[in-house]
């Protein structure tokens, strides 16, 4: 009779762990913050970013190692739904033009859950896209009540 309790014991706290550190509402894994995706090297463009701020300012940025023809930045804001990151905008664009900088930034009124920025960043001088396919970048995320 003790080992049949013994047993409903760890049977009950194992589901109790089970069902407390995966609910269908979590949060996000802070390895949902991921940069550089996909990118090995690059000719010209030198560094990219993006950030949110608590008052819902999202922001993207791009630059070069020098001038190039054209430069950009496109952000997106996201939500987390409880299982995935959702795009709820359609992307905030902006280019430059013989620079080696771009940035932009756009305010958004945020109702509570968990938000984070993703962009792209891409710079093309002679013809060439730089990277081929645009750097990605994401924000870290926050939690709006």
């Amino acid at each position: 009779m003790k080992n049949l309790k013994n047993t409903g014991l760890v049977i009950a706290i194992f589901l109790c762990i089970c069902f407390m550190s995966s609910p269908a509402w979590a949060s996000p894994s802070p390895d949902d913050k991921l940069q550089d995706v996909n990118i090995e090297s690059t000719l010209y463009l030198a560094s990219w970013g993006c950030d949110l701020t608590s008052s819902g300012t999202i922001t993207g940025f791009s630059e070069a190692i020098q001038a190039v023809d054209k430069i950009w930045v496109k952000i997106y804001l996201q939500k987390w739904n409880g299982t995935t990151w959702v795009d709820i905008t359609s992307g905030d664009y902006r280019e430059n033009q013989n620079s080696n900088f771009v940035s932009i930034a756009k305010t958004y009124n945020l109702s509570s859950g968990y938000y984070r920025v993703r962009a792209e960043h891409q710079c093309i001088e002679n013809g060439t896209k730089d990277p081929s396919t645009p750097a990605v970048s994401f924000s870290d995320y926050l939690y709006i009540k």
